[in-house]
């Protein structure tokens, strides 16, 4: 019976010994298991703060393309470019009536696209860059409408014509017809609600001129002219402008070159609008007839009926002020007035322009 005690206790103790052995060992696995869920909780969380600041990186880039696309397409005069660098201007953003000057620039690898207006300091626009240039590309031919054939000979052609409208105060801009060449005639017809005041407040763009202009506290019209315009587009600012509406038309020049001969207007309000008369200095002059006129329900007709003349166009649209061109050609002396028939007693103003070729 001893010895088999003894046994028994001997085999207690050791089934104690390998529990505690399997307790440790257990335990040290536990740590090795859990030591490397840690390093690949923290590789996780290195590998998303990476990630995180690389989508930083590239919205932050983005945006600033973004921005500098969104620039150039609002240019209207590019003064200066290479293959890291461009200067150009917009129209006024801040108030002052003058076109503000953008610069872009970038200094090389390693160094963020910089940008700065009106010659101010330079900040960066975007992360540091490892590449970066402008591809500057000739602006592909555009396809026109084949020019008008001079018939008769000597005498100014219509060619085409383009309009706007803008319910923005203080600038508008329109593009030139696709057909211009060097040396056509351009004119521009702007009616205006109200009086915007004095055209000593207005920036027009480089090579555009005001034939004249005509002051009514309802409706007011401007005649601006040009044959040697800088850039594709006409761009006015005018601080006072409320509604306008805009129509250029574009004329081939028999002799590539033409001069404003005269300028007269006349107001009222009536359904029989008068063209004033002008006066023309050499045969085969250009005469064009300008009326601005109030919005009316009614303001339906097409500057068609003036005795003689050709319709270039008339722009309507609810709310905005109106405006319609005609014209015709004739020689050396006085250029009678003539009678536009509206519908209804409408506040007008016209013009009547005469060029010389």
């Amino acid at each position: 019976m001893v010895g088999v005690r003894r046994s028994c206790g001997l085999q207690t103790r050791q089934r104690r010994g390998m529990q505690l052995l399997e307790v440790v060992v257990s335990l040290a696995s536990a740590a090795i298991l859990m030591a490397g869920i840690s390093s690949s909780i923290v590789l996780a969380n290195r590998s998303m703060e990476i990630a995180t600041t690389r989508t930083q990186l590239v919205s932050r880039n983005q945006t600033a393309l973004d921005r500098l696309r969104n620039d150039l397409a609002e240019s209207v005069a590019v003064t200066g470019r290479s293959s890291d660098a461009v200067t150009f201007q917009v129209r006024d953003r801040d108030g002052d009536a003058l076109p503000e000057t953008i610069s872009y620039a970038w200094a090389g690898a390693g160094e963020p696209l910089a940008m700065s207006t009106n010659a101010g300091p330079w900040l960066e626009a975007s992360e540091d860059l490892d590449a970066f240039e402008f591809d500057w590309h000739a602006a592909p031919s555009v396809a026109s409408a084949t020019p008008i054939e001079f018939d008769p000979p000597g005498q100014f052609v219509l060619q085409s014509q383009v309009s706007s409208f803008t319910a923005l105060s203080g600038s508008l801009s329109i593009s030139l017809p696709p057909t211009y060449r060097a040396g056509d005639l351009l004119v521009a017809a702007l009616a205006v609600s109200g009086d915007p005041g004095a055209t000593s407040s207005t920036t027009l763009s480089g090579g555009w001129n005001f034939a004249g202009y005509i002051n009514r506290s309802s409706t007011s019209l401007g005649t601006i002219y040009s044959t040697a315009p800088v850039g594709n587009s006409l761009v006015i600012d005018w601080p006072s402008i409320r509604n306008a509406t805009v129509l250029v038309a574009h004329f081939s020049s028999p002799t590539g070159t033409a001069s404003l001969d005269s300028y007269t207007q006349a107001t009222g309000n009536s359904p029989n609008a008068t063209a004033p008369e002008g006066t023309a200095y050499q045969n085969d002059s250009l005469v064009i007839r300008a009326i601005a006129r109030d919005y009316t329900s009614q303001s339906r007709d097409n500057a068609t009926n003036l005795p003689g003349h050709v319709c270039v166009g008339t722009k309507l649209q609810l709310f905005l002020p109106g405006v319609s061109m005609a014209c015709r050609n004739a020689n050396t002396g006085v250029v009678p007035g003539d009678t536009l028939r509206l519908t209804g007693n409408v506040n007008y103003g016209c013009a009547t322009l005469v060029f010389s070729p």
